[in-house]
């Protein structure tokens, strides 16, 4: 018998022994290609009406000197290959023989049509062979089922086959068919040089196929999931840290973008994790990670939720030191931020260069604990500090001693009262001053950038000049700036609208339910919610009430109460019939933002 009939008998023997296979194998080679196929059964009784499929089959034999030591890979022919692959597909079987009487050991490979695809296309023009890797054959009948169960399902993959993105987001089900060598229990990258598979889909239509490529299979563990267990170390917690599985033994806490905590699945002994910190840009984020890092690693306790875990960080570094002066300069500049009521979450510590850092230290106490210093000044003067992208707003006062100044928040209390604007265009024997707030003296762009402005006291600053019109009217106007600087600053749009809503119920509790306060309430809203219809119906008595009023064709009334009910095409030919200068000033206002670019795009130029 030669070694390829002794091949042959070999799987036969293993075929057998599964009650649902039958082969149809021959021992002899007359056929081109394949030596054969394996009908699949829905029962033990093999008849017209349990047949399933059938697979064709290629059995070679090989011979080595050891079986202990050979290499559980075959070339295959190229002219085979494309064979196969118009016949979708093949069960590939190479049986290693020993030379020394040793039991022959049955190998395999699910050669599908995606599979077969993928090594031709690796070939390169004048290449005649492909060396393919084989597996084992299993000796579980179940297990050789679910080989032939994979190959047999494979037959209806369509290399070649475009499925467009929208079919892909139609897919209601997917089913993934292995030969059960592929692990469920760990992530698992599937592709067919490494894994005999074969993956259906199903639409919403009903619609069926095989998709093709390259998969990643992730088990539930080891998706990141948010937890609700705080995690604390020290004076920094972190709330909803996010959790997942890194391997059989580990599991990651993200607690955040910056900083993760490696703990083993340890059970009630005692264990050993790490924790792992890289620096994130934003002043408060790095403080919270560092902190919590210094904290671990010098040896203090962590708690899930409120108990206390057994998992000991013992870390040593080398730039301990290091990274604990940087933490000191963290806590510095943080509570410098706090103390002038500025958000730590907004400074960009990429932004700071060593300059602003120095002029910060040196600031610090001045602000936080009234230092007076020596300074070349001849009168009160403002100082403007950059912190990054923004500033704080400071005012220099004479000291205690003889030319020495003191430096105060703008913003502080004390300044309240202190302020008028001066109209530098009235006459000099008429001059006006108005009594004003520090949020009057910053113009729009100021205003924006400004991080101590306090906004929790914005009311309170305007409350001693409610009597006064003027100061009134200087108020409309810091919530106009307000709802600019919430436009064009998102990470602050919610502080500045919340002041400039604040503003503006103080405005209509003083002034009334004037059209212009009504607007700015409904434009506010418009911002954070969809306007209901009680808001458009007091936007259409105040366009009626300003038509009714106005000598000119339209007015800015009529066209902001376009813009908030969203019709836009009456927006663009109530403008038209504005003059030039109503035109210019309304483009100056935050209402005009809210119409949208394309809108903009095809209107005439001068409403761009």
């Amino acid at each position: 018998m030669n070694i390829e009939q002794k091949a042959v008998g070999k799987v036969n023997d293993a075929i057998l022994d599964c009650d649902h296979l039958e082969p149809y194998i021959a021992s002899i080679d007359r056929v081109p290609l394949t030596d054969g196929h394996i009908d699949i059964h829905s029962s033990e009784e093999h008849t017209k009406t349990t047949f399933i499929g059938r697979v064709s089959v290629q059995v070679k034999g090989k011979t080595v000197k050891n079986l202990d030591l050979y290499n559980k890979t075959f070339p295959v022919d190229r002219a085979d290959l494309e064979g196969y692959h118009k016949d979708g597909g093949v069960l590939y079987f190479v049986v290693f023989m020993g030379v020394r009487g040793q039991s022959p050991k049955v190998h395999y490979k699910v050669l599908t049509p995606y599979g077969i695809d993928e090594l031709l296309r690796s070939m390169k023009p004048a290449q005649k062979t492909k060396t393919i890797t084989l597996r084992k054959l299993p000796a579980d009948p179940d297990r050789i089922e679910k080989i032939l169960n994979v190959a047999l399902r494979a037959k209806r993959e369509v290399p070649g086959s475009q499925l467009d993105a929208g079919l892909l987001e139609r897919i209601t089900e997917l089913k993934l068919h292995t030969d059960g060598n592929i692990p469920f229990d760990e992530p698992v990258t599937l592709d067919r040089a490494n894994q005999d598979f074969t993956l259906e889909f199903r639409t919403a239509g009903g619609m069926t196929g095989n998709l093709d490529g390259q998969f990643e299979l992730v088990p539930e563990p080891y998706i990141k999931r948010q937890v609700n267990v705080p995690v604390t170390c020290g004076d920094y917690t972190f709330e909803t840290p996010s959790r997942r599985r890194v391997s059989k033994e580990l599991t990651e806490l993200e607690l955040s973008p910056g900083l993760k905590l490696t703990v083993p699945e340890t059970g009630e002994r005692e264990a050993v994790g790490s924790v792992s910190f890289t620096t994130q840009r934003y002043l408060e984020n790095r403080y919270k990670d560092l902190g919590f890092f210094v904290e671990c690693t010098s040896g203090r306790e962590i708690l899930f939720g409120e108990t206390p875990t057994k998992i000991q960080i013992n870390q040593p570094l080398d730039d301990q030191a290091e990274l604990e002066s940087h933490f000191r300069f963290l806590t510095e500049l943080r509570e410098l931020i706090i103390g002038i009521h500025g958000n730590p979450e907004l400074i960009d510590l990429d932004a700071l260069d060593q300059r602003r850092t120095q002029q910060l230290e040196r600031l610090k106490p001045m602000i936080m604990e009234g230092l007076e210093e020596k300074q070349d000044f001849d009168r009160p003067m403002r100082l403007r500090q950059p912190v990054g992208e923004w500033n704080i707003e400071l005012i220099f006062l004479e000291g205690k001693e003889q030319g020495e100044w003191r430096c105060v928040d703008l913003f502080s209390k004390e300044l309240h009262p202190c302020f008028f604007k001066h109209d530098l265009e009235a006459p000099e024997d008429e001059p006006v001053a108005v009594r004003v707030t520090p949020y009057d003296i910053l113009d729009t762009e100021e205003l924006g950038k400004c991080l101590n402005l306090n906004l929790e006291l914005i009311v309170g600053a305007y409350d001693p000049f409610a009597i006064y019109p003027e100061s009134r009217s200087e108020a409309n106007l810091t919530v106009l700036k307000l709802i600019h600087a919430a436009d064009k600053y998102e990470c602050r749009k919610s502080e500045f609208l919340d002041a400039a809503t604040r503003l503006n119920e103080w405005l209509i509790e003083n002034e009334g339910e004037e059209p212009l306060h009504i607007i700015n309430q409904l434009q506010l809203k418009y911002r954070i919610l969809d306007l209901d219809e009680e808001d458009r119906k007091k936007l259409r008595a105040i366009k009626r009430e300003a038509s009714r009023k106005t000598m000119s064709p339209t007015s800015t009334i009529e066209v902001a109460c376009a813009i908030l009910m969203q019709d836009f095409d009456e927006v663009l030919e109530c403008f038209e019939l504005l003059n030039v200068e109503a035109q210019e000033s309304m483009k100056t206002w935050p209402i005009w933002n809210l119409v949208p670019a394309e809108h903009l795009e095809s209107a005439p130029d001068k409403a761009r």
